[in-house]
C-alpha cells in the first residue's frame, strides 16, 4: 500500500513519493490530480492491489453470500497468481481502511473471472461496490459519500 501525502502542482518523480514513482497506476495518479485539482486541498492516493486475482478475494463474505457464491475455495493452477480464496484481500487489504474517509475507487479486474464464476459477475461486481460504499460510508462515520465514484476498467472478454 502506497500513501501520498499530496499530489502537487508541479508533478515530478522528486515529489511524487520517495523518488521512484513506478509502483502507483497512471490512472490513479490522473484520478488523484483531478480529485486534487477540483478539492484544492491536499489528498493521499492509497494502491490497495493485487494482480491476477479473482473478485471472490475482494468481496466480503456477505457479498459472495448475496450473490450465491458457492462455498468452496478458489484454485488456480498458475503459481504466479495472487491469493484467490474468498474475502481473503477483503480481509487484508481493504476492510483494513474502512475507517478512511474515500473520494473515490478505481477498479482494474475482470480478466480472473473469464473462466471462473463468470455467469455471476454480474452480482458479484456491482455487490461488492455496494458492499465497499456502505463499508467505507459506515466506518468513517459518514464522511464517505454513501455513492462515492467508483470508476472501473474491464477486459473485453470473448466467448
Amino acid at each position: 500500500m502506497v500513501a501520498i501525502p499530496q499530489v502537487y502542482s508541479q508533478d515530478s518523480t522528486e515529489n511524487l513519493g520517495h523518488g521512484n514513482f513506478k509502483y502507483m497506476s497512471a490512472v490513479c495518479w490522473l484520478f488523484g490530480r483531478d480529485l486534487y485539482d477540483t478539492l484544492q486541498y491536499p489528498i493521499g492516493l492509497i494502491s490497495s492491489s493485487w494482480s491476477g486475482t479473482p473478485i471472490e478475494a475482494w468481496s466480503s463474505g456477505r457479498s459472495l453470500k448475496a450473490c450465491g457464491v458457492p462455498k468452496q475455495g478458489f484454485i488456480l493452477s498458475d503459481p504466479v497468481s495472487g491469493p484467490s480464496e474468498h474475502s481473503v484481500l477483503w480481509n487484508a487489504m481493504i476492510h483494513p481502511l474502512h475507517n478512511m474517509t474515500l473520494k473515490g475507487v478505481i477498479w482494474y479486474q475482470g480478466e480472473s473471472n473469464a473462466n471462473f464464476n463468470r455467469d455471476l459477475y454480474n452480482c458479484t461486481f456491482p455487490t461488492l461496490i455496494e458492499d465497499w460504499r456502505q463499508t467505507f460510508h459506515s466506518g468513517s462515520q459518514g464522511q464517505t459519500d454513501r455513492l462515492f465514484p467508483f470508476g472501473f476498467v474491464q477486459p473485453l472478454v470473448k466467448n
